[in-house]
């Protein structure tokens, strides 16, 4: 939907952005052995953690946070975890594989003979065995690389902007008694400090809540525990789900029970 596909989406969120609607997903990888076999456990597992990683990878590599900053992303009941994951290694890629670094992986580069010589210097007889064969290998001619910048469409400069590309626009919906919850809000372990936007996802109504009054009771649990902060509580099930919705669109939530508290969270609006 963002990136290698045979259709324009840029309209899709040109219109989310200009209504004030943030666009959320609740995808599902439901190939590559996702729900191939008669287990359920082993389909479900991991199955919406997948279909929002395939979903945001692209929205970033893409470039369609770069080109719609105002419009906010939320990838739901896949829980966090996965994006804790995704976060650092996009930045890691980024690092290695942008244009200009991604030239330290060209196998123009080597020094065939000096490698050739330095094998047959210092290699054991089974290595220098294989000498021709080795040979042969490095000194053959190589493809062009295609794309030489997988990054192009992002746009970035410093691995920083991570802040504003991806971790300003994503929301993650989560379950009250998911335990990885918490490492969205490591800020001593997720690059530059960052605090991804994990927001409760009750799941009332499903199999798995089988009693509705304890849900928040096992949010909580993380709290009680302290592997969450209180503030970092409050952000889970009340400040990012506001900013989600009433940081696109300040009127959201007028009309309801919350509309008063809403107002005093995100405080006057423009004159």
């Amino acid at each position: 939907m963002a990136l290698g596909s045979d259709h324009d989406y840029d309209p899709v969120w040109a219109a989310c952005q200009e209504l004030g609607v943030a666009a959320t997903f609740h995808s599902s990888a439901t190939y590559g052995g996702r729900n191939q076999i008669a287990n359920y456990s082993y389909n479900h597992i991991g199955i919406l953690a997948a279909g929002g990683e395939t979903i945001a990878k692209a929205l970033f590599m893409g470039g369609v946070t770069r080109r719609f900053p105002g419009c906010n992303f939320a990838f739901l009941e896949g829980g966090v975890g996965w994006a804790v994951s995704l976060y650092a290694d996009l930045i890691g890629h980024w690092e290695r594989r942008r244009a200009g670094r991604v030239d330290a992986y060209d196998p123009a580069n080597l020094d065939h003979a000096r490698f050739l010589q330095l094998v047959e210097d210092y290699g054991d007889d089974r290595v220098v065995a294989h000498l021709d064969d080795m040979r042969a290998m490095f000194t053959r001619a190589q493809p062009a690389v295609a794309q030489r910048d997988n990054f192009e469409a992002v746009l970035m400069h410093d691995a920083r902007e991570m802040l504003e590309l991806f971790v300003a626009p994503f929301w993650f919906g989560c379950e009250a008694d998911d335990p990885v919850t918490v490492h969205a809000f490591d800020r001593e372990v997720n690059p530059f400090g960052a605090a991804l936007q994990a927001v409760l996802g009750s799941d009332n109504a499903h199999w798995d809540v089988t009693d509705m009054n304890e849900v928040l009771v096992e949010a909580y649990e993380a709290v009680e525990r302290g592997l969450l902060t209180g503030d970092d509580f409050r952000s889970f099930v009340y400040t990012n789900p506001v900013t989600l919705h009433a940081g696109m669109n300040p009127t959201f939530f007028a009309g309801t029970n919350v509309a008063r508290a809403v107002d005093e969270l995100l405080g006057p609006g423009p004159d």
